[in-house]
């Protein structure tokens, strides 16, 4: 679907890490994505990434479903040394469902890295955070959240965080989970294939 892509050399917004180039998955009714896309790694410092269920769980005060009903680009961030500027998008969610911490009302937002655009020629090349493209609208997801940070509620209005990339999950038309985080072995794997309420069973099971 998307063709050109580079792999970008950048320390970027959202509390990302330098981009290195590797392969993505696929989730279930997302678009396909060629091979050699931009790749950047999820989260500066590895102590966010979680090996298990339950240390995700213990670490996400929130964790909701619902339906996205907006992605709208809220900043641009440019780089002239790289000759570019990154899009961050604002995702806007409708929630279904609280399965963890207080409800936050009826809707929740975030930031997401959308594409990258060349300063000189205007073209766009999408971006993949270690397997993850930014939601669609319409798309169902199960979200574990933080409160956002003080720059992100200035800079775009936001309302929340991804506590993780190991805490963006899609359901699918099976109403499973699903997710395209590469590698194997991290508490999103693990998540996969189960339901919502299964999902709700376990976190109630995790936090007594």
């Amino acid at each position: 679907m998307f063709r050109n892509t580079v792999c970008l050399g950048l320390f970027v917004v959202l509390g990302l890490s330098s981009a290195a180039c590797a392969p993505s998955g696929t989730v279930d009714e997302r678009p396909d994505v060629d091979e050699g896309e931009a790749v950047v790694s999820a989260f500066a410092t590895e102590d966010q990434t979680f090996a298990a269920v339950a240390d995700l769980v213990a670490a996400t005060p929130l964790v909701v479903s619902g339906r996205v009903q907006s992605v709208e680009v809220a900043r641009t961030d440019p780089n002239e040394l790289e000759g570019l500027a990154l899009t961050v998008y604002r995702v806007d969610v409708t929630l279904e469902d609280v399965l963890r911490g207080a409800s936050p009302g009826r809707t929740i937002s975030f930031e997401f890295l959308g594409p990258s655009v060349d300063l000189g020629t205007g073209e766009e090349t999408p971006m993949i955070l270690n397997g993850l493209q930014a939601p669609d609208v319409g798309d169902e997801l199960v979200l574990f959240l933080q409160p956002a940070s003080k720059r992100s509620v200035e800079a775009t209005g936001v309302t929340h965080s991804l506590v993780s990339f190991d805490g963006i999950l899609w359901v699918g038309a099976d109403g499973k989970l699903a997710t395209p985080l590469e590698g194997s072995g991290r508490a999103a794997h693990q998540l996969v294939g189960l339901t919502v309420d299964e999902l709700a069973s376990e976190i109630r099971t995790l936090t007594g």
